[in-house]
């Protein structure tokens, strides 16, 4: 659960809505395919706080995923997509 001052989602609910393992989005994460991500303390801990189009981008890898798309490749086309619009 997150506390009072933190906007946002948590590992957990990306995991939950996207369809991807913790450790997929932990990955992920750490190699840049989700985008920015905010990093915070948090009772000791760092904690990170995901956004609505890191959600998207899980629940995007995700599909393309299961298309045989790398999670890198998959980033690529993603990052095109939003430069595009």
């Amino acid at each position: 659960m997150m506390g009072k001052n933190m906007k946002g989602l948590t590992i957990s609910d990306v995991v939950r809505q996207s369809g991807a393992t913790e450790k997929q989005i932990r990955d992920w994460n750490l190699k840049g395919y989700l985008g920015p991500v905010i990093k915070e303390q948090y009772m000791g801990m760092v904690v990170y706080i995901y956004s609505p189009e890191n959600l998207y981008r899980a629940k995007r890898i995700v599909e393309l995923k299961i298309d045989g798309i790398s999670p890198k490749y998959a980033s690529l086309i993603l990052d095109e997509e939003s430069e595009s619009n």
